[in-house]
Formats: C-alpha cells, structure tokens, sequence
C-alpha cells in the first residue's frame, strides 16, 4: 500500500525576504515498477492571485503567514486522485507551511548635552542589523519613521518614535 511522507520539521521557516519552498513529499512503499505511474500533486491557493493552484512541484511562499497544502498521490499520466486497494488513507493529507515574521530591532539615538534652556530633540534611528536591512532593501520595503517629543528640562525621557510600512 502506498503512503505519504513529508519533513514536517521544515514545515516552519523564518522570513527571510525570498520565497521558500515547502519541503517535497515523497510517496513511500511504492515498487520500482510503479514508481512512473504516480506521481505527487500539490494544491493550494496562491497568495497574490488568490487563484487555486495544482502543481506536481511543492509550493514556494514569501511573506509571513500561514498556508494550507493538499498533497496527494495521483496518476502520473492524469492529474486525478487515486482510488483502489493500492493507496492507504496516508495518500491524501493536509500540511500547513508556515512563513514566522521576523522581528527587526529598531534603535533610536541616545543624545546628552550641557543643560542650555533649549529644546534638546534627537530624531534619528537604525534599522536593526545588517541583514536586516539588506532584507527590508531586498524587499522594496521603505520604512517611514516618525518621531514625537523632546527634553525640555533637565533630566532624561524615552525616545518615541512610530514606524509605518506604506503599501
């Protein structure tokens, strides 16, 4: 009887900026004689499209979310689901591929001066690390950050600072 397998340890990867590809299945107990006869279908919805897609190669997704994957053993001359004594319940399963956001660290300046009377303001940050930048570059990405607040008196206060990420 054939049965379904999968690397389900590689079904969680960290966003990285590129698209990643689920891990291939592989269909188990199968004899050499049928090994031409079947073949693995992948079907799922294509994020940007929003179209259904079936394909004999295992999806590759960007962004971070999670996507649900029907995997089935069909006919390798016919893209149709297998019936009959030769196939276990294990022939047709469900993963969900799962894309982890990736934090990025935001920094802002820490600034002191003598205390003067004026206005002492700092707006200035770094995005994270160096791969982190070369990913949001990668991207397209551009972040647009926005500060508020000063120090007007002696002593110290919190940089505030708010980051959007435009469409």
């Amino acid at each position: 009887k054939l049965s379904l397998s999968m690397d389900e340890a590689r079904l969680s990867v960290s966003y990285n900026g590129q698209k990643q590809q689920m891990p291939e299945a592989e269909i188990l107990d199968i004899s050499e004689s049928l090994k031409n006869k079947y073949t693995i279908s992948y079907n799922y919805t294509e994020p940007e499209t929003k179209a259904r897609v079936t394909d004999t190669k295992a999806p590759s997704f960007k962004d971070a979310g999670v996507y649900s994957v029907s995997v089935n053993v069909v006919s390798a001359n016919k893209l149709v689901e297998l019936k009959g004594d030769n196939v276990t319940e294990d022939v047709y399963k469900n993963y969900e591929f799962e894309v982890t956001p990736r934090e990025v660290k935001i920094t802002s300046d820490s600034y002191t001066r003598e205390y003067d009377g004026t206005e002492l303001v700092s707006h200035n940050a770094a995005v994270g690390t160096e791969e982190d930048r070369t990913i949001i570059s990668a991207d397209g990405i551009h972040l647009d950050i926005q500060y508020s607040g000063s120090q007007k008196v002696v002593g110290s206060s919190d940089n505030v600072f708010y980051i959007n990420k435009p469409n």
